[in-house]
């Protein structure tokens, strides 16, 4: 084979094996696997940061998604999950399943570091069918670890013309023809289809069904077991 052609193969091979096809998880899929919930692998679709002020006393380990900064001569703690973060469903809020816990590191001190997701529907209005609903992650602020964190989300900026709308999501720059409608990404809660089939395979199986027995498949079934009853007392002396 072509030395070129084969790199090319295995780049195009490394390519597709590191596309992950997320997809939102819906209300549906969880009534259907509630009793599997702790063992389906979650993602996120959008980063998180959570910040709080630091007091002066505590003792904080920095980590990749840890970090304290300084802004204005305070104290920061950052807390960053990225987007595509795996995660595991500790809690929910009872049967109907409006609200999922779900944990991207584990716990510090016995204290909980769960991050809520809400059942909402993606149609305006919204709709009886259950797969139309899936869960989003919306607080500004929340409780983690024991302690408050505001809660800050990606943003998307879409470049307008002035000229196009009256309606900005940030102030006007009047000395500037540039201006931008800024979107919020709230994360949503996504699986990995491949992933998820694959955890379940396990809970199948393929029924052969049971026949009714003939006197002629009783029969057989009786010869061979006085065969195999004879063979054993040849071989082992009847033990």
């Amino acid at each position: 084979m072509n030395p070129s052609r084969f790199l090319f193969i295995v780049f195009v091979f490394m390519l597709v094996a590191g596309c992950r096809s997320f997809v939102p998880f819906t209300y549906e899929q969880g009534k259907e696997f509630k009793n599997y919930l702790p063992n389906i692998q979650f993602y996120i679709s959008q980063q998180i940061l959570l910040q709080r002020g630091v007091e002066s006393e505590e003792k904080i380990i920095t980590s990749d998604s840890r970090k304290i900064r300084v802004e204005k001569n305070r104290k920061i703690m950052e807390i960053k999950i990225p987007k595509h973060t795996p995660g595991i469903c500790r809690k929910t809020d009872g049967d109907e399943l409006n609200k999922l816990y779900i944990q991207f590191e584990p716990p510090s001190e016995n204290k909980e570091r769960l991050i809520p997701f809400n059942k909402i529907s993606k149609y305006d209005p919204v709709t009886d069918d259950p797969g139309a609903y899936m869960y989003q992650f919306k607080d500004r602020e929340i409780i983690y670890e024991g302690k408050k964190y505001t809660v800050l989300f990606s943003q998307k900026k879409t470049r307008v013309s002035k000229g196009d709308t009256d309606i900005y999501a940030n102030k006007t720059d009047e000395t500037t023809q540039n201006h931008y409608f800024i979107k919020i990404l709230y994360p949503l809660l996504i699986i990995d289809p491949v992933e998820h089939s694959s955890r379940f395979e396990k809970e199948r199986r393929t029924v052969s069904g049971v026949k009714i027995q003939t006197r002629k498949d009783r029969e057989e079934q009786g010869i061979f077991s006085n065969f195999f009853k004879k063979l054993s007392e040849y071989l082992f002396g009847g033990k």
